[in-house]
């Protein structure tokens, strides 16, 4: 490699080269610099046919140098005109500067893979470039979006209006394509974060959903979108917990010939939960719930709901200020007995954030009627 002066005109942008997107206002601000401080590092160019060269990098310089006049720019000539080198080496100039688009690294990726001109393998491709084999596959997970979503994901971190982080649209990969970029879209729109697009998403791929529920799906908030899955998972938890329990519960009894007996008594509340919301059975218990439920101001009635439903708004307790006189009394509490009344609150508000997930999800189905 040397360093020599080259006509402007003799010079060519490579089209081929990985990075497409320029920022003219950057460009300019960059002109501006060189025309006050000079060109601190110059372009590098290779030979091409008929006297002319390409650059291998350096093309806002090279513009920013076209803009100012330049008739004659200083340039390093490379000695290397194999096209897989110099796209790697360009790709890894860009791949460090902040401006490339996570799309355009992804797509460098796709043509070295996959293109007309190259097939590499992923193996060697993370060789060459020291980025693992997953970084490789994270970043071509991002090409399944159209062309809308893919103008809007950017590279960094922060949540933007109208705008996917490279976290939030991975959390929408997996979607099926007649709901991905629509979900993209409202993800964006919504600012949520890249944990509630993965949760969203999952209410997406869960096939126990059909089709019709799931475009009722694309017209609710985000923020009850969350609430249905946190819901879903919270269910799913519970189901595992049950089956785990109660399996046990079942098995000994067969031995001695006894009817089976739950474990304990939580065990047998989730898996009574269970049965009663897979066949329909209504325990004694939920039944005198839900009477209680029509006999409170304003309850609903058993026989005008699901059980579970009525079962639920019963339980749901009165709002109680606690006096002043009671809170310095236990903020004097100690040792033991401290311990166990924050471990008796901490469970509380568990429970009735778990309350709280479940009213969403009422209140997200019965929204759902009413738009019917």
């Amino acid at each position: 490699m040397k360093l020599v002066e080259i006509d402007i005109n003799l010079i060519d942008e490579d089209s081929e080269q990985p990075r497409r997107e320029f920022d003219k206002k950057a460009i300019e601000e960059l002109a501006e610099s060189i025309s006050e401080v000079g060109l601190l590092n110059p372009i590098k160019v290779y030979k091409v046919k008929y006297g002319r060269y390409k650059i291998v990098f350096g093309n806002r310089r090279y513009k920013a140098l076209k803009l100012l006049g330049f008739r004659k720019i200083p340039c390093i000539l490379s000695d290397n005109t194999d096209e897989l080198d110099i796209y790697f080496e360009q790709l890894t100039e860009n791949i460090q500067r902040r401006d490339f688009t996570p799309i355009e690294e992804a797509e460098g990726f796709q043509k070295l893979l996959d293109g007309e001109k190259w097939k590499v393998s992923k193996k060697y491709l993370s060789s060459r470039l020291g980025k693992s084999e997953k970084y490789i596959t994270n970043k071509l997970a991002l090409l399944v979006f159209g062309p809308e979503i893919r103008r809007i994901i950017h590279g960094g971190a922060e949540i933007l209006a109208g705008q996917l982080s490279e976290e939030q649209a991975l959390g929408l990969k997996d979607v099926p394509l007649a709901y991905r970029d629509q979900l993209a879209l409202k993800v964006a729109r919504d600012q949520r974060s890249a944990r509630d697009a993965r949760r969203i998403a999952g209410l997406f791929v869960d096939e126990a959903f059909d089709a019709p529920t799931k475009e009722k799906f694309l017209k609710m908030p985000c923020h009850e979108l969350v609430a249905l899955s946190v819901d879903a998972e919270r269910r799913r938890e519970l189901a595992k917990a049950a089956e785990a329990k109660a399996a046990p519960a079942e098995a000994a009894p067969a031995m001695a010939g006894t009817k089976p007996q739950a474990a304990d008594g939580d065990a047998a509340a989730v898996v009574t939960e269970a049965a009663a919301e897979t066949t329909g059975a209504v325990p004694a218990v939920a039944c005198e719930t839900a009477d209680h439920a029509a006999e409170r101001p304003g309850g609903i009635k058993a026989e005008t709901v699901p059980t579970a439903v009525a079962r639920l708004l019963a339980a749901a307790p009165a709002a109680e200020a606690v006096p002043a006189e009671a809170l310095a009394a236990v903020a004097k509490l100690a040792g033991a007995e401290r311990e166990r009344l924050l471990a008796a609150v901490e469970a509380s508000l568990t429970a009735l954030e778990g309350h709280a997930a479940e009213l969403a999800r009422i209140k997200a189905a019965l929204e759902l009627g009413r738009k019917e």
